[in-house]
């Protein structure tokens, strides 16, 4: 017979694994080694590109050289991060901060929180990447990191978390240029793919420095808290169902 006690207990078990698929918000990489490109080095041949975004103080517009993410070679790392400890890639989230001289010690913001994605762009981001083929050990893979899928996908993490379309071509987020010949177009198609999917084999957190230029980073959610949340909600309903034909 379920017991209210018992029903407690599930609640209980629902919230402590909610709270470990939640907990890296509490840990710290330190970044001592980065560099611009996706092959760990400086890269050579990329085209500038030009964007705008509306309401961006002092926006000229912006004109960057380091529109296409970065490779971390050195950091430090722990908890549902520890295989990337040594390099991982990523991509700039704070548009208008520059990437200033390492070592920088950044936190894994939990998402919805102050320094953490909003909720609804850390889902989209994660169909994103997901759509892309893409996460922060292995980049797109063997054979594809390349420069366009870089500067591509650079746009589009922009375009989610400073625009609420699903385009680089127009909106508060604009890709102005297409001097990377397909870095839009490729932009576009995975940033409609991601609206269309629903669901995400990976997820996204904000990499959070005060004053430095905020990176992300993703990682695949424990099995093991998604299991527990998964039976304690299962456990939830049959005492719900039990209570109903009682």
């Amino acid at each position: 017979m379920f017991s209210k006690r018992f029903a407690a207990s599930l609640i209980a078990t629902a919230v402590t694994a909610l709270c470990s698929m939640a907990a890296t918000a509490a840990t710290t990489i330190d970044v001592t080694k980065a560099a611009i490109g996706p092959d760990g080095i400086t890269i050579h041949g990329l085209a500038k590109e030009s964007v705008t975004l509306a309401g961006l103080t002092n926006s000229h517009p912006l004109e960057e050289s380091n529109v296409y993410g970065f490779k971390v070679t050195q950091s430090t790392a722990g908890g549902n991060f520890h295989a990337m400890a040594g390099s991982f890639y990523t991509f700039c989230t704070d548009i208008a901060d520059p990437f200033h001289p390492l070592p920088n010690q950044y936190t894994v913001e939990a998402n919805g929180s102050t320094h953490g994605f909003s909720l609804g762009d850390a889902a989209l981001l994660a169909k994103l990447f997901t759509t892309a083929g893409f996460n922060s050990l292995n980049g797109f893979g063997a054979g594809n990191n390349t420069v366009l899928n870089f500067v591509s996908m650079q746009m589009a993490v922009w375009n989610v978390l400073y625009d609420t379309d699903l385009t680089v071509s127009g909106g508060t987020f604009q890709l102005l240029t297409d001097n990377n010949v397909g870095a839009r177009a490729q932009a576009n198609s995975w940033l409609t793919a991601a609206g269309a999917l629903n669901s995400a084999n990976l997820q996204v957190n904000n990499l959070h420095s005060m004053g430095e230029q905020d990176i992300l980073i993703t990682s695949v959610p424990e099995p093991s808290a998604y299991a527990m949340a998964l039976l304690a909600a299962l456990g939830l309903g049959a005492v719900a169902r039990r209570r109903t034909k009682s």
